[in-house]
């Protein structure tokens, strides 16, 4: 019975009315943004079109990702009429499309309806793409979100496309598009004398038998020949010249916004796929200036011709109109179906980067784990999915290859035929119709060169999305500058004092989630080491961040000597704070550099007292190079605990009177980092210690315990060990341990 009722409901489904929308294909960029996209796509329906960025703002996208309650939220926030249900999978078809699944516990797509026993979903991290019931069941959690217009909805924006992404990219190069245009129309001149020639050939020499007109023809068509070829030179040197320039332009602005984005941006992407998208830029110039340029002319001197060719023959070029209409519709069809693959294909391949740089980045932990296979199964999941999608490219280039030849040749044919009729007519001569056909090449190539470019530029609009992602976020409020480097003058020469005070700070890493920290308050004096202890995710490392200025607040103020930290001259702020953050970061180089990060105008002086101060000039000087011996990458040369002073030097050379240390000497034994401390007090700076192992903080002036972004308990290592409170239980607990 079971069964029967199994086959009719398959029965019924398949009989009942199609039932399917068209969503726009928004592609996430990451994997925390799926839920972000999903959203924007259902916007992009109801022809509400939003940067990405904003919705995933409006959505809390955090380092966990998007969650349903903020995506409804968010979605109410835009006038639309949000409510989270449940569903079973046939329960789905009763219900307004387009819809939002919850899928596989861990992502979220867009559902366009039902044909049959088949549902088109649009994928926010694949696009588009038809599933069986089968899959459907597997992978509906039964969350899904429906999301209607209300009273309140605005439509609004239009959807980004190619030409907005690219004009602002090539507004500044006017000079050499007008170099280019005028190649462009001087390439007209011997594209129309070097046909006349043909029929002067065929008519007036070999027809008409006329032998002495053969060598002054060659010297004209020898003339034009070599025009042509000095024009086209001139045209591909300003090519080159042009994308050099335009390269280096792209990509230094890139790099530099890149580098003034906040930390946030960071947080939530691979770091392997940012550093993957510079070289973007060199993709992006490459097209502009070589298929994209030709493009634009190509159009310009297709018009040209078809107005001489109506001029000539309007039967023959009636013939030629539709050989480029079918070609140009045939272009229109399959740049749309190619321009979804281009998005995901750029999409993989940043993914396989950035998975594969992580990878690289923690071999080590890799092979003492022995987990090789299994990270190289998590990357070739990545690779087969791009593989799979640029076999889908492939067969759309076969078809722009193949397609246009054949309409050409069909075209070619006709013309033919039409050709021989007016001869037989005696409406033209065979030197006319040899003339027309050069003519109608030369029409016919630019219209083909379109075609193959037409494939280009698809894969240029999901480059360019990616750059956008980039390029539309708001940097930190006043380092975008290049020129914010100017030298301090007067009163801002002298370093800040170093008394800082929290008043009454909220932030948290989602704007729609409890905040992590609430209206939290406290403050260190010039001078003082002040110690932030307290279980995991109590907030310790967050305060560090922002008081490094890493993050912002969402309300209270952070001041430093009584002024706003926003309201500090960067420059004094860099000279006067330092961060020795948990995650050590060494690169490539001489120690000098990793000590200085290049700034020529430390003196030796301040370079050598803060490796003493850091316990580390000892080690460097028994190097064969010392200040000057290269450092490998990651200082792998490096044990932890000399990479860790290494760090801690670079923090201390320019003479902070703020240091900020978050576990900064947790791979130190205990003498060396006794002796660290005991050098760091002598520089007098204002100091803000975390640390887990309690043994390191027990002499700080103030010892801060921390819960869940409240302080619970404060003061002197002797006070808090007779108040017998969380911080005796924690300092029990470390030496039990």
């Amino acid at each position: 019975m079971k069964l029967i009722d199994t086959k009719f409901i398959n029965f019924h489904n398949m009989i009942r009315p199609a039932k399917r929308v068209k969503t726009p294909v928004i592609l996430q960029l990451e994997a925390v943004e799926c839920g972000a996209a999903a959203l924007a796509i259902i916007l992009g329906y109801h022809k509400l079109f939003l940067p990405l960025e904003k919705v995933r703002a409006d959505c809390g996208v955090s380092r966990d990702g998007s969650q349903a309650i903020n995506m409804v939220k968010a979605a109410r926030k835009y006038g639309m009429v949000a409510k989270g249900l449940r569903k079973d999978v046939d329960g789905l078809r009763d219900l307004e499309m387009p819809v939002i699944l919850h899928w596989n516990f861990n992502h979220f797509i867009v559902l366009e309806g039902f044909t049959g026993d088949k549902a088109y979903i649009n994928d926010p991290a694949i696009g588009r793409r038809t599933v069986k019931m089968e899959e459907l069941n597997q992978s509906f959690t039964g969350i899904v979100l429906s999301i209607t217009p209300g009273n309140n909805f605005r439509p609004s924006g239009s959807r980004t496309n190619i030409k907005s992404l690219l004009i602002p990219k090539i507004k500044p190069e006017i000079i050499p598009l007008i170099y280019l245009i005028i190649a462009g129309v001087a390439m007209l001149i011997p594209g129309i004398a070097l046909p006349v020639a043909n029929s002067i050939f065929f008519d007036d020499i070999v027809l008409a038998n006329r032998s002495s007109l053969l060598y002054p023809l060659l010297l004209y068509m020898s003339f034009f020949v070599v025009l042509q070829l000095l024009i086209s030179w001139a045209r591909e040197t300003c090519l080159a010249q042009w994308e050099n320039d335009l390269s280096f332009r792209l990509s230094r602005t890139f790099f530099h916004k890149i580098l003034f984005l906040p930390v946030s941006f960071f947080d939530q992407r691979y770091a392997g796929e940012i550093s993957s998208r510079v070289e973007l830029n060199n993709q992006v110039s490459a097209i502009i200036c070589g298929k994209g340029a030709t493009a634009v002319l190509d159009i310009f001197i297709s018009i040209v011709y078809l107005i001489l060719l109506f001029i000539l023959s309007t039967a023959l070029s009636v013939v030629a109109c539709f050989i480029a209409i079918g070609n140009l519709v045939f272009l229109s069809w399959i740049s749309s179906k190619r321009i979804d693959l281009s998005r995901k294909l750029i999409l993989e391949q940043g993914k396989i980067s950035g998975v594969a740089y992580s990878g690289i980045g923690m071999i080590e932990s890799l092979k003492a784990s022995g987990k090789e296979s299994e990270f190289f199964e998590r990357w070739a999941g990545h690779h087969a999915q791009y593989i799979n999608t640029e076999r889908s490219v492939s067969k759309t280039s076969s078809m722009m290859a193949i397609v246009p030849v054949m309409i050409n040749g069909l075209g070619t044919t006709a013309i033919l035929a039409v050709g021989s009729n007016l001869i037989f007519a005696g409406s033209i001569t065979i030197g006319f119709f040899f003339a027309y056909q050069a003519l109608l090449a030369n029409f016919l190539m630019p219209i083909q060169r379109l075609i193959n470019v037409g494939g280009d530029l698809s894969e240029l609009e999901g480059t360019l999305q990616r750059l956008a992602d980039v390029e539309r976020n708001i940097p930190d409020d006043k380092k975008l500058s290049i020129l914010d480097s100017e030298p301090l003058t007067g009163n801002k020469q002298r370093k800040l004092d170093g008394y800082v005070e929290f008043k009454d700070i909220t932030f948290g890493y989602s704007p729609l989630e409890a905040p992590l920290l609430d209206n939290f308050s406290f403050s260190l004096k010039p001078g003082s080491r002040v110690a932030l202890v307290g279980p995991s995710g109590c907030g310790k490392s967050t305060i560090a961040r922002l008081m490094a200025g890493l993050y912002e607040p969402w309300s209270g103020e952070i001041l430093i000597d009584g002024k706003k930290i926003s309201e500090i001259p960067k420059q004094q702020l860099y000279l006067s704070l330092a961060f020795v953050n948990q995650e050590i970061f060494i690169f490539e180089g001489t120690v000098r550099d990793n000590i200085t990060l290049w700034d020529k105008t430390l003196p030796d002086a301040k370079i050598i007292q803060a490796a003493k101060d850091a316990e580390i000039h000892d080690l460097i000087s028994s190097l064969s190079k010392d200040y000057d011996h290269p450092v490998s990458e990651g200082g792998r040369d490096l044990s932890g605990g000399q990479k860790q002073r290494l760090e801690i030097a670079r923090a201390i050379a320019k003479d902070p009177s703020i240091l900020v240390l978050d576990e900064a000497t947790s791979a130190l034994d205990a003498l060396t980092e006794k002796q660290i401390e005991h050098n760091l007090r002598k520089r007098g700076c204002t100091c803000l210690i975390i640390a887990h192992r309690l043994s390191t903080i027990r002499d700080c002036d103030n010892i801060i315990v921390l819960d869940k972004g409240k302080i619970v308990e404060e003061g002197t290592h002797q006070q808090l060990m007779k108040n017998k409170g969380p911080y005796f239980r924690l300092i029990t607990a470390e030496e039990e341990a």
